[in-house]
């Protein structure tokens, strides 16, 4: 059943491709629950679309590997619309960009080939709250966070992701604490914990606490 109008995905698309801005709208206008609210070709257009519609997706189209434009896209998505989910197109894996992307504030990417099967999917994964990237990326950049957070470096854009309260608790899981114990180190009520613990596992992709260790 087709969402109503309120609760469609609203979907910025930003692209310097007319053909790529062409077929992408054509893909995601055949799912009813995604509204495509508007096509930039520039960072001017971006810019000017950011503070007058509020997207809950924005694509960029990371055209011939111009990353640090794409990423300069990310940055400026999230200064001026920091509600907004930043979705990567890009023509195949990297993994220094992708770890790259994530550092900047992404929510998900996806290779050129990738897109007809699963740009719509990607948009609910992200929509919902969940990343939608490689999980052997996922692991070194979850590790990489854990080195900031210990440093004390608590302002990166990748805590986009994980709040400090979650980046605490993940650390007293992988010590091997009981959520009694974790609730009493941080003086909050044990179905906190649980609360919190869902989403860590939601955003991990995982189902239970063991797999945490996984990353560290």
């Amino acid at each position: 059943m087709a969402g109503k109008k309120s609760e469609r995905i609203a979907v910025l698309l930003f692209s310097p491709s007319t053909l790529a801005r062409q077929m992408i709208t054509g893909l995601l206008k055949r799912d009813d629950n995604i509204n495509v609210i508007a096509e930039v070709s520039n960072r001017s257009e971006l810019v000017d679309c950011l503070n007058y519609h509020n997207p809950e997706i924005v694509i960029i189209h990371n055209q011939s590997q111009n990353n640090s434009n794409t990423l300069e896209a990310v940055r400026l998505i999230n200064e001026l619309a920091g509600g907004a989910k930043p979705l990567v197109l890009f023509e195949e894996y990297d993994k220094d960009f992708e770890l790259a992307a994530l550092e900047t504030g992404v929510r998900g990417y996806l290779p050129e080939s990738r897109v007809k099967k699963d740009l719509i999917r990607s948009i609910r994964t992200v929509s919902s709250g969940q990343m939608w990237v490689r999980r052997a990326v996922i692991g070194e950049f979850v590790q990489q966070l854990f080195v900031k957070l210990r440093s004390g470096d608590y302002l990166s854009p990748s805590l986009h992701y994980f709040t400090k309260r979650e980046l605490d608790i993940i650390l007293l899981v992988n010590k091997g604490l009981r959520n009694k114990d974790i609730a009493k180190r941080l003086f909050i009520s044990e179905k906190t914990v649980k609360h919190f613990l869902s989403r860590i596992f939601k955003k991990l992709q995982i189902k239970k606490r063991t797999e945490i260790r996984k990353y560290f």
